[in-house]
């Protein structure tokens, strides 16, 4: 089936229905909640060698954001459930938050055996293809455009994932996992 790319986002919220504001918010509530917990105990690993103030580590620092997000999540419960609103929300899961989810889930779940940089580059490389075709920004009739289209993406993921890289080992001096791949 083929669809017109440039109205994606009016496809995904026809196709995808309704649902009360209420039950929405609990549910973004609760995996928020959950990936906090999740993220605030990764934190607890990162390393680095620069810094020796504890509230200049990364962990503090990650630390602080989970926690507010985290905070912010209990909040958004509370008021979802105590007040309850009724008003009719597009439904959470679209085609494309389904696969940003699942390359999320697989970059946390492999970036130890895969590495930072590998891991890193499939993640940009999935969520700029997959951004951009939802966009409309592919040509899907035309395959020479297509590959050349995809290959930029490739191009753009694996410039960010070098210089990201870059930053992080070299100017602020963190170790990133290298993977069971290339040891």
């Amino acid at each position: 089936m083929e669809r017109d790319h440039k109205n994606y986002y009016a496809i995904t919220r026809e196709m995808d229905g309704k649902m009360k504001r209420w039950k929405r918010d609990v549910i973004y509530s609760i995996v928020l909640i959950v990936f906090c917990a999740v993220m605030w105990v990764t934190a607890n690993g990162f390393e680095q060698k620069l810094v020796k103030i504890e509230l200049a580590k990364p962990t503090a620092y990650a630390h602080l954001w989970i926690g507010l997000l985290g905070i912010l999540a209990v909040i958004q419960l509370i008021r979802a459930l105590v007040k309850r609103p009724d008003e009719e929300m597009p439904r959470i899961f679209t085609p494309l938050m389904m696969i940003t989810i699942g390359i999320l889930v697989f970059y946390v779940v492999t970036i130890r055996q895969l590495g930072f940089f590998l891991n890193t580059f499939l993640l940009l490389a999935v969520l700029l293809i997959s951004y951009s075709a939802a966009m409309g920004k592919i040509t899907w009739k035309e395959k020479k455009k297509v590959a050349v289209q995809i290959l930029f993406y490739l191009a753009v993921g694996l410039i960010i994932t070098i210089v990201v890289q870059y930053i992080f080992t070299e100017l602020l001096g963190a170790n990133l996992p290298d993977g069971v791949l290339f040891q």
